[in-house]
């Protein structure tokens, strides 16, 4: 199987009173770890103890740096683990040393979201019609819609919790529509109160997602 990326997004979501970084502190920062600022214009910052910018403030390579002032959110994105991760501690890094942040008391949560396109050298449509074959509960389906039914996708998360929890996971597989004989579409959502489980999650995520295709390929 071959991983084709679409994207890798990192978040971090703090809960404290006031978002600490300030313009144009944390821009010159960036601009010091070879981040470009905003676009071929110099943006016009804002004054004030609490002077914010918001959106697509930054770019390096593929990566991307967001920040959303409103939400206290600051993510990078990236067509690669490896560039994100990069990224993420120097954002983790710049709000640790330079703007004071807490992350075991001011951080709400972190979290990757990455969407991935799966090459397969099986059918994926046909791996979930057996896969279906293999789950008694499809029976029943089966007799409801009158005919012989199968799963398209597929879905896990943890057995405890909910989606608003800050300890989350969500992952969905199915076959792609474009290429349903070749291709699987893959979302996944990570989430955690700690930097540390969703940075080592980010950087497994391509082979975990290939060991659950290979189980509903019966592999």
């Amino acid at each position: 199987m071959k991983v084709q990326p679409q994207r890798y997004r990192l978040s971090f979501v703090l809960n404290s009173i006031f978002f600490p970084f300030v313009e144009p502190d944390f821009s010159d920062l960036l601009k010091e770890k070879n981040y470009t600022i905003g676009r071929s214009v110099p943006p016009v910052f804002p004054h004030g103890s609490r002077g914010y910018m918001s959106g697509r403030v930054a770019i390096k390579g593929d990566c991307v740096v967001d920040v959303d002032a409103n939400r206290k959110l600051v993510a990078s994105e990236a067509r690669s683990p490896e560039e994100v991760i990069n990224s993420m501690q120097e954002l983790i890094s710049i709000a640790k040393r330079n703007f004071h942040v807490n992350f075991k008391k001011d951080l709400s949560f972190i979290e990757l979201i990455a969407n991935l396109v799966v090459i397969s050298e099986g059918n994926p449509l046909r791996s979930f019609v057996e896969f279906s074959k293999r789950n008694p509960a499809l029976k029943k389906f089966s007799e409801v819609m009158e005919t012989d039914s199968a799963f398209f996708s597929i879905g896990i998360i943890p057995e405890c919790g909910n989606p608003t929890d800050s300890k989350w996971f969500d992952i969905r597989i199915s076959p792609r529509h474009s290429s349903f004989s070749r291709e699987y579409y893959v979302e996944s959502v990570f989430r955690d109160k700690e930097v540390n489980p969703v940075l080592d999650f980010t950087k497994a995520v391509n082979s975990k997602i290939i060991k659950l295709i290979k189980v509903i390929e019966g592999n």
